[in-house]
């Protein structure tokens, strides 16, 4: 069993820490991919309605 400091876990969460811009990168990416997803799914029953 591995036992952690308080140092080690300390250590840990600022790995984990989101800067700004990566929250904001994040974020966009989030966003253009839902806007892909609602899209895609936008052209498919738009071509399915056409057939």
């Amino acid at each position: 069993m591995i036992i952690r400091t308080l140092s080690d876990v300390f250590r840990i969460l600022q790995r984990r820490l989101e800067t700004p811009m990566e929250k904001m990168t994040r974020k966009a990416k989030e966003r253009r991919d839902e806007e892909a997803t609602k899209r895609q799914v936008k052209i498919a029953r738009l071509r399915k309605a056409h057939l």
